[in-house]
C-alpha cells in the first residue's frame, strides 16, 4: 500500500536544497510526483507530492525533518487520496492597477460560489507608457459541474468594475 505525503517547505535560497530533498526522498523509497517550487524575496519555497510504501512512511517525514533548521523549515503532512465531486476547471486571468484588496475581493465573490483556487501565481508588472504598478493574476479554479456560471460572470463583473480591473475566464 502506497502512503502519500505533501511536504511544504521554506528556507533561504541556496544551491542543492531540491537536490538534498530529492536525495532524502529517494533514499526512503519515496517517488516525487507533482511540485511547485519558486523563489520569493531571496527564500525558496516549495510544496511537493510524495508517494511512498507505508512501511517507509514513518521514516522519510522523520528524514525530512531532521533538515528543519532556524534557516529551513519543513512540513509534512500524511494524505489520503479522496474522490471529490464532478467538477470543471477554468482560467482566470487579472490585470489591473495595482491596489489592497484585490485577492480578497476576488476569493471572496468565488468562496461565495463555492468556488476553489487549484492554483494561483501572481505578480506584479509595470504598465507599459506609464510605468505605474500593475497586478497580474492566473489562476486554474475548480467549479461543481451544477454552478450557475451566469451568476458567477455577474459577481465578476462586479468586481472588475468596483476595482477597476480586467477579469476574463475561459
Amino acid at each position: 500500500m502506497l502512503d502519500q505525503i505533501v511536504l511544504s517547505f521554506i528556507g533561504a535560497d541556496k544551491p542543492g536544497l531540491v537536490k538534498r530533498l530529492a536525495d532524502i526522498i529517494s533514499s526512503k523509497g519515496g517517488n516525487w510526483m507533482e511540485s511547485n517550487l519558486s523563489q520569493l524575496a531571496g527564500k525558496f519555497t516549495g510544496i511537493v507530492l510524495i508517494s511512498v510504501s507505508a512501511q517507509n512512511s514513518d521514516s522519510l517525514c522523520k528524514a525530512l525533518h531532521d533538515l528543519s533548521s532556524e534557516e529551513f523549515k519543513i512540513l509534512t503532512e500524511l494524505t489520503s487520496a479522496h474522490e471529490s465531486a464532478k467538477t470543471m476547471e477554468l482560467a482566470l486571468h487579472i490585470l489591473g492597477p495595482d491596489r489592497p484588496g484585490i485577492v480578497k475581493s476576488i476569493s471572496q465573490a468565488l468562496e461565495q460560489n463555492k468556488i476553489n483556487v487549484k492554483q494561483m501565481e501572481s505578480k506584479i508588472t509595470s504598465a507599459a507608457m506609464s510605468g505605474d504598478p500593475m497586478f497580474e493574476a492566473e489562476a486554474i479554479i475548480q467549479v461543481a459541474d451544477q454552478i450557475d456560471i451566469d451568476a458567477l460572470l455577474v459577481d465578476i463583473n462586479n468586481i472588475s468594475m468596483e476595482l477597476g480591473i480586467d477579469i476574463d475566464l475561459s
